[in-house]
């Protein structure tokens, strides 16, 4: 199917990657209001295969809907690929819920703003591609302000929140690893079916895991618990998905990482109304630091991009970048 010619637009591209981003941000707000607290609630685990389980079945209806059934079967190393994935998110799910299960929204969505850093690494590494000067200034100031947030003196219990830490890093680290297998193995896919592969993998061996740790306990949920886990499972990993690619349509996938890389100031106040809690002085200093060593990374790829802007048709390139879909 040739690609839908689309006059380039700012105003679209900021649009669809505004709403896309905020949509992002709800994740750890409804994830951390379902998440177990004084006997009511979900586990990590329980919450993880309900969460993908959900994502699952909104990709595939999105699948039906764009009549791309037919394209779902695949075979051979492409398979395999794309059942690599959805181990990767699988595995990054249950550790981004477990570490958010230990932190602060706000600290959690910090620490995510390290996957693309992690992500230009992996890209040297394996796939051999230059590291420039200018990049590691910007990566040395997100460093330098993650150290300042995990360092400073913070409200939570030390061995709590450093475990959280990590598990929020690890969980970075392979949402990282899901940007290199879709760049380096997904071309030719549909969107829809790499993203129905990627949650729908994922929810077989997130149960797959639940069920052999003992894990799968649905017993303690409210209803409006319920109601907020299948809702964020629409607008987080699905709907923020739609339209963040839908963004590359109108403006390059760099300026859209410029405005997901923001994800944390819509955390911060939503963190503030619906829990009460914020982080300290210093922590919110470092957090902010990351964030501009983020914006000047995804500023540099987006100096280094070729003009005019490239405009992507209904069938993006499934090498394009992948949202972090927590």
């Amino acid at each position: 199917m040739p690609p839908t010619t689309h006059q380039p637009s700012a105003a679209r591209g900021f649009a669809f990657a505004f709403v896309g981003m905020v949509f992002l941000s709800c994740n750890y707000i409804s994830v951390k209001y379902c998440l177990d607290r004084e006997g009511n609630g979900f586990n990590p685990e329980t919450l993880t295969v309900i969460w993908m389980g959900a994502a699952t079945l909104f990709a595939f209806l999105w699948v039906i809907g764009r009549r791309q059934v037919s394209e779902l079967p695949l075979a051979g190393a492409t398979l395999g690929w794309m059942v690599g994935l959805g181990v990767c998110n699988g595995a990054a799910q249950l550790m981004a819920w477990q570490g958010l299960n230990r932190l602060d929204p706000s600290m959690a969505s910090f620490m995510g703003r390290f996957a693309p850093v992690m992500a230009i690494f992996m890209g040297a590494t394996i796939l051999h591609e230059r590291i420039r000067v200018v990049e590691w200034y910007a990566i040395a100031l997100m460093i330098a302000g993650g150290l300042l947030t995990t360092l400073a003196p913070t409200h939570n219990a030390p061995v709590l929140s450093w475990l959280g830490i990590i598990l929020s890093l690890a969980s970075a680290f392979l949402f990282a690893m899901q940007l290199l297998l879709a760049k380096k193995n997904g071309h030719g896919l549909a969107v829809g079916v790499m993203i129905f592969y990627r949650v729908g993998v994922a929810a077989v061996i997130v149960t797959v895991w639940a069920l052999a740790a003992r894990k799968l306990d649905f017993s303690h949920a409210r209803p409006d618990q319920w109601a907020v886990l299948i809702g964020g499972a629409f607008i987080g990993p699905f709907l923020s998905y739609v339209c963040t690619f839908h963004s590359y349509r109108f403006w390059d996938m760099a300026r859209s990482s410029m405005i997901l890389t923001l994800q944390p100031l819509v955390v911060i106040p939503l963190a503030l109304i619906v829990f009460g809690t914020r982080l300290t002085t210093w922590q919110y200093a470092g957090g902010f630091i990351t964030i501009a060593g983020g914006v000047w990374l995804a500023v540099i790829h987006h100096r280094a991009q070729e003009d005019p802007i490239e405009v992507i048709g209904e069938e993006e390139p499934s090498g394009s970048a992948q949202p972090a879909d927590r």
